[in-house]
């Protein structure tokens, strides 16, 4: 791998002396935010940005959460949506055994 600067992660970075808690820099994932219960629809984070500039979201997805193939430029499978759910859950659920594992662990 050959990075572009003295340290690793590309345009990602946490700077962690500027302020009193740490905070990133580059990509970032957008989160805490709530679904819209009265119109039961699952909050798409990307309205808060586009609220932050000025610019309105035209289409809303309801509770779908659509997953687009890149390359041909088209919607994924019903059953490949279903793969792709299924090893997430598999992989969130791996991660928060060893998780728990790791604390149960360090407090022994």
């Amino acid at each position: 791998v050959l990075e572009g600067r003295e340290r690793v992660g590309g345009r990602v970075a946490t700077d962690r002396d500027t302020f009193s808690v740490p905070v990133d820099l580059g990509a970032s994932i957008i989160t805490g935010v709530s679904a819209n219960v009265s119109r039961d629809m699952r909050y798409d984070p990307s309205v808060t940005v586009l609220g932050q500039i000025g610019a309105e979201l035209t289409e809303e997805l309801g509770r779908e959460c659509p997953i687009f193939d890149v390359v041909e430029g088209c919607r994924i499978s019903g059953e490949t949506d279903e793969k792709v759910a299924s090893l997430w859950d598999n992989l969130l659920n791996v991660a928060s055994y060893k998780a728990l594992n790791e604390y149960k662990s360090a407090r022994k």
